[in-house]
């Protein structure tokens, strides 16, 4: 498996974008949570696959730049939530995955876009703090 290794002075980002460009991939298909001093969701981004052709391809990176105020070496994880509540949008809907000192999966989410009405709106953010603060974030949505 691979963790992140934070460090001090850095703070972090994750980007999300869609490649495959299809109507079936609606909204935000290219966005960027907010940086460990300034965290934030990404931009809603919406899977409405179903019987047409094409389907919707996702990448994810993680971004790191220097920042002096960050003082103690964070510990980091991503959280999920799903926010359009159609019946194709099943399992854990607000999720968090374990820390990057401890990984983690997330608890389970399943798309299952169809031919129905629906799709499944989808942001993710990047949850780092300071350790010392871990026990006081709760389990599946962010501290911040």
């Amino acid at each position: 498996h691979s963790e992140l290794q934070t460090r001090l002075h850095k703070e972090y980002r994750l980007c999300f974008q869609e490649t495959e460009g299809s109507s079936q991939c609606q909204l935000a298909r290219s966005s960027c949570t907010g940086w460990t001093t300034s965290p934030s969701w990404t931009k809603t981004y919406r899977d409405d696959t179903d019987g047409r052709g094409g389907g919707c391809k996702y990448q994810w990176k993680l971004e790191e730049r220097p920042n002096s105020v960050i003082n103690e070496t964070p510990v980091c994880r991503v959280c999920f939530k799903e926010t359009e509540g159609s019946s194709q949008c099943q399992g854990s809907r607000n999720t968090c995955s374990g820390w990057s000192d401890s990984p983690g999966y997330t608890a389970v989410f399943r798309d299952d876009t169809d031919g129905r009405g629906g799709g499944c709106n989808y942001s993710w953010y990047l949850d780092c703090i300071p350790v010392s603060m871990k026990s006081y974030c709760p389990a599946n949505t962010p501290c911040n």
